[in-house]
């Protein structure tokens, strides 16, 4: 066994993750880059106070910037939810103007600054144990910090996958190779999640004969 210096290393207990619970959180922006061919704004970010407080800042998220960034496209469809989210930086940096910065080429101004994020909860089919849960909580859109003052997006809804979304992440994940045997495949889970809520519908049913009065 190699020599370990442990001195300097912060213990921490096996199953002692804590995965961010749905909510709405004060965040700051990290880095900025710019994918022009594709017209987007790539922000990374870390929660900034809280229980949260600096969690993808952790070794385990240095080479996963995918699981806290946010995509900020500015395709010309795109462009009104675009500049809504310039202004909501905007409202969240006391003399700062987001609009403007970017007017001026100077993206990389929207690095340091505070900006509210919703996360909540999606859908998705787990191979492993062929069912479809909720994951954790993701960021998916931006909110302002007075928002978050305010006690909205305390509580939001989870992304749930419409039908299509099913058969889509059926195939991807080769449980069918077509939409006919997806769609049978789903027929039949679903039939099978039902029955024991039918089930237990039935048994708490209750008849004059288990009144003792």
């Amino acid at each position: 066994m190699r020599q370990l210096n442990l001195n300097s290393i912060k213990a921490k207990a096996e199953g002692d993750f804590k995965n961010i619970t749905p909510g709405a959180y004060a965040c700051i922006i990290t880095e900025v880059t710019d994918n022009e061919n594709k017209e987007y704004l790539d922000a990374l970010f870390d929660i900034q106070v809280g229980e949260f407080e600096g969690y993808y800042s952790s070794d385990f998220y240095k080479d996963k910037p995918w699981a806290h960034h946010m995509i900020l496209s500015y395709k010309e469809k795109a462009l009104p939810i675009f500049k809504g989210r310039m202004e909501a930086i905007t409202k969240c940096n006391t003399g700062f103007d987001a609009v403007a910065a970017l007017d001026a080429g100077q993206y990389k101004m929207l690095e340091g600054k505070v900006i509210g994020i919703v996360f909540r909860e999606e859908e998705y089919f787990d191979k492993k144990t062929s069912e479809f849960k909720l994951g954790g909580a993701r960021a998916f859109r931006f909110c302002t910090t007075k928002d978050i003052q305010d006690g909205k997006n305390a509580n939001p809804k989870p992304k749930m996958l419409d039908h299509d979304g099913k058969i889509d992440a059926l195939k991807r994940a080769g449980v069918a190779s077509n939409d006919d045997d997806a769609e049978d495949w789903l027929a039949e889970y679903e039939n099978d999640k039902a029955a024991p809520a039918a089930s237990r519908a039935n048994t708490s049913t209750t008849t004059d004969d288990d009144i003792p009065f």
